[in-house]
């Protein structure tokens, strides 16, 4: 799966990452770009995985294991997140469709 989201408060560049689904883990993949800033309101387990994980110059250098596609985004984007509609298949159909 991937997520593509432009981010206005880093001058509208764009932030791309690859996520994939084991079980009940949603992995979001090495070489993923993340957003270096956090938005106020940001889960601290989130603030947590983002300052423990191995990025730099925003490129995550090992793959994280998160519990949710929505924290998996917030992970990325540093914000608050849908992952249900953030996070898109080849299709270009957002995962929603999976609990449907």
């Amino acid at each position: 799966y991937y997520l593509s989201r432009k981010i206005k408060r880093e001058h509208n560049e764009m932030f791309n990452a690859t996520m994939q689904v084991t079980g009940n883990k949603f992995i979001v993949l090495k070489g993923s770009r993340i957003c270096p800033s956090e938005t106020f309101g940001l889960m601290d387990s989130i603030i947590n995985k983002r300052s423990s994980a191995n990025i730099v110059n925003n490129i995550l250098n090992e793959d994280v294991i998160l519990d949710s596609p929505s924290a998996a985004g917030a992970f990325v984007i540093g914000g608050v997140c849908n992952g249900w509609s953030s996070w898109k298949c080849n299709d270009k159909q957002i995962i929603d469709k999976f609990r449907r």
